[in-house]
């Protein structure tokens, strides 16, 4: 299966870092995007392969 671009809005929560990261193992291309009102931009440390879109 080749890799796919996926856009995982909510990022910077529970469940968006959870599945930003078991995207990223299965070797998908992820874009995060958060407003960062409730969320905390340090739960997506150590992943190098997001790229992040803050609102």
């Amino acid at each position: 299966m080749s890799p796919r671009y996926i856009l995982v809005t909510g990022s910077v929560g529970f469940i968006g870092a959870h599945l930003c990261r078991r995207l990223l193992m299965r070797g998908d291309h992820v874009t995060a995007v958060d407003s960062l009102v409730r969320g905390d931009l340090p739960a997506l440390n150590g992943l190098r392969a997001v790229r992040c879109i803050g609102t």
